[in-house]
Parts: C-alpha cells; sequence; structure tokens
C-alpha cells in the first residue's frame, strides 16, 4: 500500500486549534430537535406499514415549504440537491406518494431539485452503483446535496447479515455525507422476533452498523390508531415516547396527518379533570386564598395536605385558575 496519499489525508484531518471546521448545518429537526445534520448518517427503523413511508414523506416536503410535515421541519434556501431512492414501493405508489408530498405544503409541481427516483426491483448491483452517480450528478446540477434519503437501505446488500459487506457499505454511505457536507438518511425494518420490545433491533448486521454510526437513531411504532415517532438512542437530544409527534390516517385528507403526543394528551385529560374540580369550588367562592382552596380541594377528593397543594400547583400551571397580587385565587378567564 502507497501510505504517503493516506498519511496526506490523515493529516487533513489532524486536529488544529486555529483551524476551526465550519458549524454542521442542521437538515432536519423534530420538535425543533436537529436529527439529521450534514456529514452524518440517521436512521429511521419500523415494522413493515407503521407510517415509514408517510413520515419519509413528510421530511421529503419539509425542504419545500410549511404545511403539516407530522412534526418534522427543514429548510433548503440554497435549492440544494434532496435525493430520495425508493426501494420497496411501486412505481404507481411511489408517484401516488410524491403526490402527497407536494399535497403538504401546498404546491402543484415539484421543484427542480426535489429528485426522487423509483429504484424498486433493481438487481443489487445497480441499485448500490447508482447511489454515488447520482450524488456526483446531483452535487454538479444544484451546487451541493442538503440530503440524501434511502428508502430502503437493506435493498442495497446482498446478505444483511455479512459484516463485512454491511460494514464496508455504511462506511461508503457516511463517506458520502462527509464528502458532499449532507446528511444520509436510511430507512430500514426492524427485526420482526421482538416487534414489541423497546429494544428491539433493525435487520442483520446492516442495521447493527447503522444504528452505531448514526447521530440519530428514530424508531417508529403503533400506539392504537396513531404512529408515533422517537429515538433514545441518539447522539444530541432524544426525543422520549411521550414527545414524539404522533400522527394518524384521515379519511377525509386521505393522508396521514398530526395528532397530538401522548403528553399533549395526558395534559388535557388533566386540564379537564382539574377544570371540572376547580368550578365546583368556585361556584359558591369567586376568590379563595391558597389555604381556602387547599383546603377544599382535600374536602372534594379526600386527599391529604401534599396531594391537595400539587393539584392546586397544577391547576395554576395549567392555566386552570390565576391569581391576583392581593394573592386571591380565581377561575381563569378563559376556563370559565
Amino acid at each position: 500500500m502507497d501510505t504517503v496519499p493516506l498519511l496526506a489525508r490523515l493529516e487533513k484531518r489532524r486536529f488544529d486549534i486555529h483551524n476551526k471546521p465550519a458549524p454542521v448545518t442542521p437538515r432536519y429537526y423534530v420538535n425543533d430537535i436537529p436529527i439529521s445534520t450534514a456529514g452524518n448518517l440517521t436512521v429511521i427503523a419500523a415494522l413493515p406499514k407503521h407510517g415509514k413511508s408517510a413520515w419519509v414523506g413528510a421530511m421529503r416536503a419539509s425542504t419545500m415549504g410549511t404545511g403539516d410535515c407530522l412534526g418534522v421541519t427543514s429548510a433548503n434556501p440554497d435549492g440544494k440537491a434532496v435525493i430520495h431512492l425508493d426501494t420497496e414501493q411501486s412505481v404507481q405508489d411511489h408517484y401516488l406518494g410524491n403526490e402527497r408530498v407536494l399535497h403538504r405544503v401546498g404546491f402543484r409541481e415539484a421543484p427542480k431539485w426535489f429528485l426522487s427516483y423509483c429504484i424498486t426491483g433493481w438487481p443489487t448491483t445497480e441499485a448500490r452503483a447508482i447511489v454515488p452517480i447520482a450524488m456526483e450528478e446531483a452535487a454538479q446540477e444544484f451546487g451541493g446535496i442538503h440530503s440524501i434519503i434511502i428508502d430502503g437501505s437493506a435493498d442495497l446488500v446482498f446478505d444483511v447479515n455479512d459484516p463485512s459487506e454491511a460494514s464496508k457499505l455504511v462506511s461508503e454511505w457516511h463517506g458520502q455525507a462527509i464528502q458532499y457536507e449532507c446528511a444520509s438518511i436510511h430507512v430500514i425494518h426492524i427485526n420482526p422476533s421482538a416487534p414489541r420490545s423497546r429494544t428491539a433491533k433493525t435487520r442483520g448486521h446492516l442495521g447493527s452498523q447503522l444504528e452505531r454510526k448514526a447521530e440519530t437513531n428514530l424508531k417508529l411504532e403503533k400506539d392504537g390508531a396513531a404512529i408515533l415517532v422517537y429515538g433514545e438512542k441518539n447522539r444530541k437530544e432524544p426525543i422520549p415516547r411521550d414527545r414524539g409527534p404522533r400522527f394518524v390516517w384521515s379519511d377525509e385528507k386521505q393522508m396521514f396527518v398530526s395528532a397530538q403526543c401522548a403528553a399533549e394528551l395526558k395534559e388535557a385529560a388533566e386540564k379537564r379533570e382539574l377544570t371540572h374540580l376547580a368550578k365546583g369550588i368556585f361556584v359558591e367562592h369567586p376568590s379563595l386564598r391558597r389555604m381556602e382552596l387547599e383546603s377544599a380541594v382535600k374536602s372534594r377528593l379526600t386527599v391529604g395536605d401534599k396531594t391537595a397543594e400539587r393539584r392546586v400547583s397544577r391547576m395554576l400551571a395549567l392555566g386552570v385558575i390565576k391569581v391576583s397580587e392581593t394573592g386571591h385565587y380565581s377561575l381563569n378567564g378563559e376556563t370559565e
């Protein structure tokens, strides 16, 4: 092996306190948390028919404008290429999916930099080979790449359980993300052997290697009639299950639409309960001192001092009641 070129490459990556790299630009956010930054891998995992296509479609839509993008936000002010390679859906479903993408943000046509291709059924060798070709072509035409989404990354390997093949390919994808300063997003199925386990992993060695190298690992799971998105194994800030986006199918709109997250649903139920309690207390007393209010809560609920104190504090925090400058508590105007 000729070590000179390799050493030259190594020298370029040497730490230098006087040569700070340019700030890494987040490409996608969930709840204002960066999930995909330039030069990094992102994994989106789910069982089959668990909303992956819809959510990845919402990601693509978010690069164009604002709308119901299922909790994802993005921007592409420089008009760099957004590449999407679909290895799983039929040509017809691929078309319909992109129609919904445009509908989400009120577009009739896609921007020129929006490059979505259906390569379902391609031989593995060709599907793998097209990635660097498509990236080079897009980078030249649009002055760079915003992100590349491979919707069905497992279709680009001959054997997901071959450590050598998987490691080599993941390294290539990571290298491409660094080379083109883009986000590289990979959609892969969860191993069906433990579908309800929060520790259930993605398919084969490929999934394991992607999870290890990814800055963000997102999972999509069914939550009753809804799909929830969360990420607990992230390099940056996690997205807890109760705070992650939820979405449901809408017959009216013929697509998935955003729904309240679990924490919001819980908080709304708590507010309804406390509003009912507060109205019952204040019906005869327009205003009360804190001790009087806590005493009334204790009496109505048959609870102790600490519980009554917590209930009153939550009423205040949720806007059920308000407190005046003189220390008198009353129903909030909106609650009345």
